[in-house]
C-alpha cells in the first residue's frame, strides 16, 4: 500500500550494507526459472560440454577451445556464489499534524538530493510490516527531489 508522509526527519542513522529487498511477486517466477534450469539447462550444457572434450583433438592451440570453459566457469561463479549487498538506511520521520513517527527504510544508493536531522521531508513509501519502504520523496528544506537507485 503506497503512502504519503510530510514530516520533521528526527533521526537519520549512519547506512550500512544488507541483503537487498526481496520481491514476493517474482519469488514463484525465480522458483520456477531456477528448476528449469537445474533439471533442463545445465544438463544439456554439461552433455555438450562432454561431447566437445570426446570430439575435439588432442591440438590445444586453438584460440577459442577453452572459451566456452571459462564462460561456463564465469557463469557458475557469478551465479552461485555472488550474494549481493546493497545499501540501506534507516530514517524517522514525525508526522505533521498527528504526530506519529514512522520507521522509513532506504535500500539503494541515494543518487539525487539529502535527507538531514530537521529537514522537512515529503515521503512516497510502501506501508509493509510497520516500516514505510522508501520509494520517492522531496526535501522542503533544501528544495531538491529524493532519489535513490
Amino acid at each position: 500500500m503506497q503512502q504519503r508522509v510530510d514530516g520533521v526527519v528526527v533521526n537519520a542513522s549512519h547506512a550500512y550494507t544488507g541483503a537487498p529487498r526481496q520481491d514476493r511477486a517474482n519469488l514463484l517466477v525465480r522458483i520456477l526459472l531456477w528448476t528449469f534450469c537445474i533439471f533442463f539447462i545445465i544438463p544439456i550444457l554439461i552433455a555438450v560440454w562432454v561431447m566437445k572434450d570426446i570430439m575435439s583433438s588432442n591440438n590445444r592451440s586453438s584460440s577459442g577451445h577453452g572459451l566456452f570453459d571459462q564462460v561456463l566457469g564465469y557463469w557458475f561463479g557469478i551465479k552461485l556464489w555472488d550474494r549481493s549487498r546493497t545499501q540501506i538506511r534507516d530514517y524517522r520521520v514525525q508526522e505533521n499534524g498527528t504526530g506519529r513517527i514512522w520507521l522509513v527504510r532506504m535500500y539503494g544508493q541515494l543518487c539525487d538530493g539529502d535527507i538531514a536531522r530537521g529537514d522537512s521531508v515529503s515521503i512516497f513509501a510502501d506501508y509493509t510490516n510497520g516500516t514505510l519502504i522508501f520509494r520517492s520523496g522531496y526535501n522542503h528544506t533544501v528544495n531538491s527531489s529524493i532519489v535513490v537507485q
